[in-house]
């Protein structure tokens, strides 16, 4: 695989890459709401609830908006304006919930509006932070987190659902591996930049008269600290950055899939942006500024006089750090930094605490917002067992909360929406490497059967690769050579595609989508869960797994349609008792194809 370096037009454009016979490391993914108590079914009411709301084509409170016939943006209302940072957190949710009709009309729209292509201007291949709503530049600058985000979700689109072939906008890997490559590569550029210049300072970019200046931008990344810029622009935000824009998790994928090349550097550029993080964030109280130094100390510009204080923007730096935790588990001076956040907080009030700061926590302002809660709701997937109390309080206080509405429902909504599916085990990593998929607080991985569609659950180390199974056990197509084998599950289990009952299986996971009939066990390969529930199966296929925990009852999400054995046995009904013989020490779920992908069985 090449990739052009520079000012270059980005990498060679691959084909359709068939990339889910590809293993992936276990993640598991906490299902907290479950954890404290909520039902199943009031959990998926509330994750479905919020992003049909913001994400309806009708509602009088959405975000998303379709134009056209084949285009849609996240709209900020109060402005009116589409900026990268709203158009990329809505691919970002899109492709969580598998929406796959909507993640391209997103994209397509970001594609043709928002990106600088042509060679000569300062941000070619970076995308203009804010477009009005006839798709029109207003500001052709970047914030550099549209763009990782942008990146992300592409990599995640790419392994959820395939891309095309060529540079067509629809091959979410080519554009992916571009975005990623200029972050770190392309080279410094002068040219004329357009921007609208508001007539008042009211924060909205799309109004006032057009200014035309001489800039010249360079990367997206520091190349000496490997650290985010807050802005590419040499005269501007290139020599300071922005806390909330750091995302060790998102450069760790970034190493294990995207450009080969530039993989060790993205690894280094996570363990700097961790030891930026945790030197931003202040030690007593776990508060990062909006804006920092490349040493973690606060950086003040007076055209925003909240920049060296806790604000809007520094309220994701918590959800960052849970993210990284739950992803990668990396730092435990992150974790530190968490519980210290987490406790300031809840001192404050755990229902009543406001979003604007002083480092030091002696003087707060604004309000109790759904942005910030939710972001310290995502936090606590990061504190260590010391603050439990803690993080139980900010985890009940977002879950009483509900969705923002109104004019100012654009940032705050999107960061709730953000915290629901971290909550709820819904935010997870789709890749082949590097992370992988193993849902709720136990297995049960998305895409189909673990990450993508063939991390851990199909062929992957975890189970139905090495781990469990030996070098036999899966399919050969998709699932790679190591699937498929008779050692377990051999050309009798397993079943054409996705595990079914048929003979060994070719297609996409083969009998590592977990048969009901392969080898000595109920079902095979089985993923092995701890705690007390499957998390979502991620997939409409067929599924498999098994739990060595005391089970006195037992449920079902929205496994309408679908039969279940339990080692081996058919159950009348979800729920039926009494459970049978454990085999060999555990309890053997075997669940039919259904209709939905995030179907799951929990326990007491």
């Amino acid at each position: 695989m090449l990739f052009a370096v520079g000012c270059g037009a980005g990498p060679t454009p691959q084909g359709n890459e068939d990339v889910r016979s590809s293993s992936a490391a276990l993640i598991t993914y906490r299902n907290v709401f479950l954890e404290r108590g909520k039902a199943q079914s009031a959990i998926d009411a509330k994750v479905n609830g919020v992003y049909n709301t913001y994400f309806s084509t009708t509602d009088a409170n959405r975000l998303y908006y379709e134009t056209g016939t084949d285009m849609a943006y996240v709209l900020n209302p109060s402005s009116p304006d589409i900026r990268s940072e709203g158009q990329s957190y809505g691919m970002m949710i899109t492709v969580q919930m598998n929406d796959q009709a909507k993640f391209n009309k997103l994209w397509k729209f970001a594609y043709t509006n928002m990106r600088n292509s042509t060679s000569t201007h300062p941000n070619y291949r970076f995308y203009a932070w804010a477009v009005n709503t006839s798709g029109a530049k207003c500001d052709e600058n970047s914030a550099p987190d549209g763009e990782e985000y942008f990146a992300m979700a592409l990599y995640f689109a790419h392994y959820r659902w395939g891309s095309a072939s060529g540079t067509v906008y629809n091959n979410y890997k080519y554009w992916a591996d571009d975005i990623v490559d200029a972050m770190k590569n392309r080279g410094s550029i002068t040219g004329s930049r357009k921007r609208l210049t508001e007539t008042t300072d009211d924060g909205n970019p799309c109004t006032g008269s057009t200014t035309t200046s001489t800039v010249t931008v360079g990367p997206l990344f520091d190349s000496a600290t490997k650290l985010i810029k807050f802005d590419p622009t040499t005269s501007n935000g290139a020599a300071f950055s922005d806390p909330s824009y750091h995302l060790p998790a998102f450069y760790d994928l970034f190493a294990a899939v995207g450009p080969a090349a530039d993989s060790t550097w993205w690894t280094q550029a996570a363990t700097a942006a961790r030891t930026h993080l945790a030197a931003s964030m202040n030690a007593s109280t776990g508060l990062a500024p909006e804006y920092s130094n490349f040493d973690g100390s606060a950086h003040y510009v007076s055209w925003n006089s909240n920049s060296n204080k806790f604000a809007y923007d520094a309220c994701r730096v918590g959800g960052n750090v849970g993210m990284d935790w739950q992803w990668t588990q990396k730092s435990t001076t992150l974790q530190a930094r968490a519980d210290t956040l987490i406790n300031f907080f809840n001192g404050k009030g755990p229902t009543a605490y406001l979003n604007i700061w002083d480092l030091a926590g002696t003087s707060g302002s604004g309000y109790h917002t759904q942005a910030l809660v939710g972001m310290n709701a995502v936090a606590t997937l990061a504190t260590t067992s010391a603050k439990a109390t803690q993080a139980a309080a900010i985890v009940d206080d977002f879950w009483n909360m509900s969705p923002p509405t109104g004019t100012y429902r654009y940032y705050d909504g999107l960061l709730y929406t953000f915290g629901v599916l971290h909550m709820s085990g819904r935010y997870q990593a789709y890749v082949s490497s590097g992370s992988g998929g193993s849902g709720g607080s136990g297995s049960g991985g998305t895409g189909s059967g673990g990450t993508g569609s063939g991390g851990t659950g199909s062929g992957g180390t975890g189970s139905g690769g090495t781990g469990s199974g030996g070098t036999g056990s899966g399919g050969a197509g998709s699932g790679g050579a190591a699937s498929g084998g008779a050692a377990s599950g051999g050309a009798a289990s397993g079943g054409a595609a996705s595990g079914g009952s048929g003979t060994g299986g070719s297609g996409t996971g083969g009998a590592a989508m977990g048969g009901s009939s392969g080898g000595s066990e109920p079902c095979v390969p089985a993923q092995t869960v701890t705690g007390t529930q499957s998390g979502n199966f991620g997939t409409t296929g067929a599924y498999c797994f098994r739990t060595a925990s005391t089970i006195n009852g037992w449920g079902c999400s929205n496994l309408t349609g679908r039969t279940i054995k339990i080692n081996g046995a058919s159950v009348a009904s979800c729920g039926a008792l009494p459970m049978p013989a454990r085999y060999n020490g555990y309890y053997y779920f075997d669940v039919s194809a259904g209709t939905v992908d995030y179907a799951s069985i929990y326990w007491w």
